[in-house]
């Protein structure tokens, strides 16, 4: 799981400097990636929807959210 976010975020930051996409500060563009190990659960919550529930899920998404916040996590 961890060798995928590490591969994609270089495969990210190699085409990244080929893109015409710029952050505000005119560097090429980056990702955030990050991973979250723990249970899960799909449910239906609606006839057109499926969701997944659980600890892991919720503790990824307060991740992202702070992430995202703040400008970033940096390694």
């Amino acid at each position: 799981m961890i060798g995928f976010g590490i591969a994609a975020n270089r495969l990210v930051d190699d085409l990244g400097l080929e893109l015409p996409l710029r952050g505000p500060d005119g560097l090429p563009i980056h990702m955030g990636w990050g991973v979250v190990r723990g249970m899960a659960a799909l449910a239906a919550m609606t006839r057109s929807a499926d969701a997944v529930i659980g600890d892991a899920v919720s503790v990824a998404f307060r991740l992202a959210g702070f992430a995202g916040g703040q400008g970033g996590v940096q390694q």
